[in-house]
């Protein structure tokens, strides 16, 4: 009799603490449907767990390739509960699988059950450019001249929930996004594209997620010609404080040549033949190196210095012209000069 009153609690409070486990912690916001390469949020509500909010440890199966964007996820506090939100990123087309959530706590170690959604086809338009978002913004944005037929185009956007780096104008080639950054919901990006000099503006759209909707946007482009590029010395040892030192170092050249026919001391010819060599040094024909197709050349020597031209093709005679760090300043064109990262040059 007595065994069977402790089976009795014993299983009671297993069913206890199973059913305070479900109750406590669960998904309080799932998606009702997904696309394609869409950013969306799951979110767990731990109900009445006050000042241990912190103190969680989530883990979503690892033999899934469904893993969330950030190991941490987004807490928000609501007196004694708390919500914790996860961001995936779909890349399945028929259907995406969560995978299982283990939340360890002091109390119980807690399973979440995986959970399955159809993934939804869009009809989209022909200026879709493959973002998916809540809300995508322009924040800055500049056109500059990219060679006779052709214009530069640079937008920085800021965006929530979205697949940035999916952003594809279908109908131009020469494209690209870089320096994207995102924390949580919220995504800053920097894209590129080149477009023909007789473009006004630039149109495409994106889906937004809360309207259910495409929605438009427009980027007017007004050319800024930037001389920079053109201004500057293509070789930086032919400019006139180069040519100055070129002729002072001469002039002491034929002031110690002067001064050996005079004094016949060999010391002259030494100092005469150490400044031959640094005269030499300054007339040697400049390094020749290869760098690679699709670099980026930049104006200046600096990571978020504006693009002033993509290579398109992989160039093996490229005028080397100076280093600064990790930056090399090359001769691209005849007159037009850069600067890439040394990573673009060709390896072999």
């Amino acid at each position: 009799m007595v065994k069977r009153v402790i089976f009795f609690i014993a299983t009671f409070i297993v069913f206890s603490t199973a059913l305070m486990a479900e109750t406590q912690y669960r998904y309080s916001y799932l998606p009702k449907k997904i696309y394609s390469n869409q950013i969306f949020p799951v979110t767990i509500l731990a109900m009445g767990i006050g000042e241990k909010s912190k103190e969680l440890y989530f883990k979503f199966d690892r033999d899934s390739n469904n893993q969330p964007l950030f190991e941490e996820p987004l807490i928000v506090q609501n007196n004694q509960d708390c919500f914790y939100t996860f961001y995936f990123k779909n890349n399945d087309e028929e259907e995406f699988k969560l995978p299982l959530l283990f939340i360890k706590s002091k109390e119980a170690d807690i399973i979440l059950d995986e959970n399955f959604f159809t993934v939804s086809k869009l009809q989209s338009p022909k200026d879709f450019v493959g973002v998916i978002a809540a809300d995508i913004k322009v924040t800055t944005y500049q056109a500059s001249t990219f060679d006779e037929t052709q214009n530069l185009i640079t937008v920085t956007f800021e965006a929530f929930e979205a697949n940035i780096e999916n952003i594809k104008i279908k109908k131009y080639q020469q494209q690209g996004i870089e320096n994207i950054k995102r924390e949580n919901s919220k995504v800053k990006a920097e894209y590129f594209v080149v477009v023909p000099s007789n473009l006004n503006e630039l149109n495409f759209t994106y889906y937004n997620t809360i309207k259910e909707q495409f929605v438009p946007i427009t980027v007017p482009i007004k050319v800024i010609e930037t001389k920079l590029t053109t201004q500057l010395e293509p070789n930086p040892k032919n400019d006139s404080f180069e040519e100055i030192k070129k002729m002072i170092i001469a002039g002491f050249i034929i002031f110690f040549a002067l001064m050996f026919l005079w004094k016949r001391d060999f010391l002259y010819l030494i100092v005469i033949a150490l400044l031959a060599i640094v005269l030499i040094r300054f007339y040697a024909p400049l390094k020749k190196i290869c760098i690679n197709e699709g670099t980026k050349v930049h104006i200046l020597p600096t990571q978020k210095s504006r693009i002033s031209y993509i290579i398109d093709h992989k160039m093996d005679k490229v005028t080397k012209l100076a280093t600064k760090d990790k930056y090399v300043k090359i001769e691209y064109k005849q007159d037009r000069v850069g600067w890439i990262d040394e990573e673009d040059m060709c390896k072999n």
